[in-house]
């Protein structure tokens, strides 16, 4: 007897709520934190999750491919096919752990050597690493019991963990900082919490619902891990490309000009992250569709539902981009301080580029769809490469600082996504090569024209409250809705009406760091 499945409603209903609450944790606790922490200390935290996005790229082959081996295991009945990989990857990550320990220890050791550390925080600093790494290294010893929830599209389950981990760690943040001394000592005590928590869950979880998966060595399968690694080894190509677009900029800048300014940079970064995160969410719906039709070798209408993908996200994201780099300053003093309002040109540079680099995310999960991995994982990686370089030599070689870090960040990244990525995808789906331009053309002149709006009504008003601010906004926000309502054809009106259920069915699940 199968397991049961996933409820679709309980999952919608947990999945809006994580990324409620993601988004609330994302934007609040950053002023939060830089009020009780001091710019400089702040600015280690986001720095040592990037040192564990470095690290997970030792894991990331043999992971990502666990779950889905499994779910077809289990769905053509072959119980002691998935329990085969399941210890495979268990007892394969509790290799790469004990290999991520060795790694490890020297970066703690030698941590103010690696970046640059203030003498008043270089010990709550290291604790702060050492948590975050013990985190980490806890999510990937124990990460083949997650996939159980993933398999039976018990979504519900895994948003609910994670928002129970989000609550565990607020709560010891601000019973940490409201009755001990707040500081990066805390912040490592509550990730370490919430990781724990996490841990545990899984776990409880997995045996609940796949009773069946059973710890043993001897259920180890070299078969099985030559499997995994196979399939999750161009992945890995891409995530080291997607870690030097997205994930140096910190470093850089920590090395380069110092704890002060890649601390107000992380900041500010926050804003443009959650733009990708939303992003994610409504791209993802997109994906099923296009597995479908590929396997129907129904090219005509892979193409016209590829071109609506992309045109529907771009438009949907449009808007609150136009919105926040036109209101950057009023935004930024309302969110992070008056201090932070002259950083509202950066905030521009960190997000503006996202109306292009947001809107092809459907042709990521074109190429998934069709299995075209290897050229993007390979471009990815070379263009990530020449966006290191050039971060390099901005930030050092002139005086653009971390505005010329962001800057690199946006042409290497709108450079990738505005020509190869749709001329790409035009390719292999057997389309001439400038197909979807017109639809980027068509997106990035809708931001404009809401940044425009935005900036010319900042003449006539003055924004001092979060009430004046929100209703700007939304006046903004239902001028576009109704001139792009006007002027859509019937086809497109209908497919936003079908999409936006499935995009609140997918909200928290979706972003992957692409």
């Amino acid at each position: 007897m199968k397991p049961i499945r996933g409820s679709f409603s309980l999952n919608i209903a947990t999945n809006i709520f994580n990324l409620a609450l993601n988004i609330i944790v994302g934007l609040f606790l950053v002023p939060y934190l830089i009020r009780r922490l001091g710019v400089e200390a702040y600015g280690i935290i986001p720095l040592a999750n990037y040192f564990i996005q470095y690290l997970s790229l030792v894991s990331l082959a043999l992971n990502s491919a666990v779950g889905r081996y499994i779910a077809i295991a289990l769905e053509k009945g072959m119980k002691e096919e998935s329990n085969r990989i399941f210890n495979t990857a268990f007892w394969s990550n509790l290799v790469v752990v004990s290999l991520l320990l060795l790694i490890s220890i020297p970066i703690i050791i030698f941590l103010d050597k690696i970046i640059n550390l203030p003498t008043s925080i270089e010990q709550a600093s290291r604790f702060l690493f050492i948590c975050t790494f013990l985190g980490f290294y806890l999510s990937i010893a124990t990460s083949a019991f997650a996939v159980s929830s993933w398999c039976l599209n018990r979504f519900d389950l895994l948003n609910g963990i994670s928002i129970i981990r989000q609550t565990v760690y607020l709560s010891l943040i601000m019973i940490l900082f409201s009755f001990f001394q707040g500081n990066l000592f805390s912040v490592g005590i509550a990730i370490l919490g919430g990781a724990l928590t996490t841990t545990t869950l899984n776990y409880v979880l997995s045996r609940q619902l796949l009773p069946h998966l059973r710890i043993g060595i001897r259920y180890f399968e070299r078969a099985s891990l030559r499997k995994l690694l196979s399939t999750g080894g161009w992945i890995s190509i891409n995530k080291i490309g997607s870690i030097l677009y997205l994930q140096i900029d910190l470093f850089v800048l920590n090395r380069l000009l110092g704890t002060f300014i890649a601390g107000q940079y992380a900041s500010i970064l926050q804003m443009s992250m959650v733009v990708r995160m939303l992003g994610a969410a409504i791209s993802s719906v997109f994906g099923p569709p296009m597995v479908y039709l590929v396997a129907q070798n129904n090219r005509s209408e892979l193409v016209r539902y590829t071109r609506r993908s992309l045109l529907f996200l771009g438009m949907s994201m449009a808007l609150p981009i136009g919105l926040i780099c036109g209101f950057s300053k009023p935004l930024l003093s309302l969110w992070l301080g008056n201090d932070f309002s002259t950083l509202s040109t950066l905030l521009i540079v960190l997000t503006a580029h996202l109306s292009v680099n947001v809107a092809v995310y459907p042709f990521f999960e074109l190429q998934t769809a069709t299995n075209r991995v290897r050229w993007p994982g390979l471009i990815t990686c070379i263009m990530g490469a020449a966006n290191f370089a050039l971060a390099l030599s901005l930030a050092g070689w002139t005086s653009l600082g971390m505005y010329g870090v962001a800057a690199a960040g946006a042409i290497m990244l709108t450079l990738k996504n505005a020509l190869f990525t749709p001329i790409y995808g035009a390719l292999i789906i057997g389309q001439c090569w400038y197909l979807f331009l017109k639809e980027l053309i068509l997106i990035t002149f809708l931001t404009c024209a809401v940044f425009l709006v935005s900036t010319s009504l900042l003449t006539f008003i003055k924004i001092d409250t979060w009430i004046e601010l929100i209703l700007s906004s939304a006046f903004i926000s239902a001028t576009y809705c109704l001139v792009v309502w006007t002027f859509l054809p019937k086809e497109e009106k209908r497919l936003i009406v079908e999409k936006v259920g499935e995009i609140f069915g997918r909200m928290g699940i979706a972003y992957a760091g692409k």
